[in-house]
């Protein structure tokens, strides 16, 4: 059996799985945060990496691309492909 545990940062999705893999005596698997080459950037700019963030990991996890080449530059970020208003 596998069970996932998907929410918000700090929403407690750590202590939950810590809870249940203690009462269950279950293994458990956690996002390699280390490896995140977004996660520092998001804690300081919310708005600005949060998609880049959002994306991250469900393309690691299907192998639509590597680790070593997820960094996103700033020319590419949703909020540059925006249209400026006029």
């Amino acid at each position: 059996m596998h069970v996932a545990i998907a929410g918000n940062i700090g929403s407690g999705k750590t202590t939950l799985t810590n809870l249940l893999s203690k009462h269950y005596n279950w293994d458990t698997h956690f996002e390699d945060v280390d490896q995140n080459p977004y996660l520092n950037d998001f804690y300081h700019d919310m708005q600005r990496w949060s998609f880049n963030l959002q994306i991250y990991y469900p393309n690691i996890v299907t192998g639509k691309t590597d680790r070593k080449s997820t960094r996103l530059n700033s020319s590419h970020s949703r909020a540059s492909r925006m249209p400026s208003s006029a």
